[in-house]
């Protein structure tokens, strides 16, 4: 069975792909040659040029030639911390209520009830991580093991924007971005700032776009 490799890409794992994949993207110019790869299932750890030999075709020196763009990180961002501020608030009531009675049986139902609830308001922000680069949009996911949705800028065929009524007055809202793998940026802030960010990019060109904010 042929071996296959992630890309090591800002302390996250991108993947996994075959060799021939991985070449394409490098013929491409979307990864460079010094990226650091891993092979499953070894674990070993070498540049991209150092796995494979890539023959570079002739270039005519007469010809101008354009080196491919560099992949660069534009922007990066979880869930607002108070993204969940009904749970936080929720929380707190409980927490409160429990110490008010100040008896064994509601303070514990308190306090466990209390601590569900600020885990569950935290949890997308501790399990979630958006990255937008020059090329794409990444969703990852996972606390221990992590998975990555992309979708290319090129592919981004619509984007919605949603906001809940709170969270709006502190810049907070959602973006969908609608493609072969949709994807969406749950309850970020500045969320206006990051929107045009993806809009001014170069290979943006989207059928339609909505704005549901």
């Amino acid at each position: 069975m042929q071996p296959q490799y992630y890309l090591l890409i800002s302390g996250h794992r991108e993947g996994p792909y075959r060799e021939e994949e991985l070449l394409d993207l490098w013929t491409a110019g979307e990864v460079s040659p010094r990226q650091l790869c891993e092979q499953i299932p070894s674990g070993e750890q070498r540049r991209l040029e150092d796995w494979f030999e890539r023959i570079e075709p002739e270039i005519d020196d007469n010809e101008e030639f354009d080196p491919p763009p560099i992949e660069e990180l534009l922007w990066e961002g979880r869930p607002a911390l108070f993204a969940a501020i009904g749970r936080w608030v929720l929380a707190g009531g409980v927490i409160w209520m429990g110490f008010h009675y100040a008896t064994p049986g509601p303070l514990i139902a308190g306090l466990i009830l209390g601590a569900l609830l600020l885990l569950s308001a935290l949890w997308r922000r501790l399990t979630e991580s958006y990255r937008i680069t020059t090329h794409q949009v990444e969703v990852c996911r996972g606390l221990w093991f992590r998975s990555h949705r992309i979708l290319r800028i090129a592919e981004i065929r619509s984007i919605q924007t949603l906001h809940a009524d709170l969270p709006r007055w502190f810049g907070v809202g959602t973006i969908h971005f609608h493609g072969d793998v949709p994807l969406t940026f749950y309850r970020i802030a500045g969320v206006r700032r990051v929107l045009m960010l993806v809009r001014q990019l170069p290979n943006f060109a989207p059928v339609d776009s909505k704005n549901a904010g």
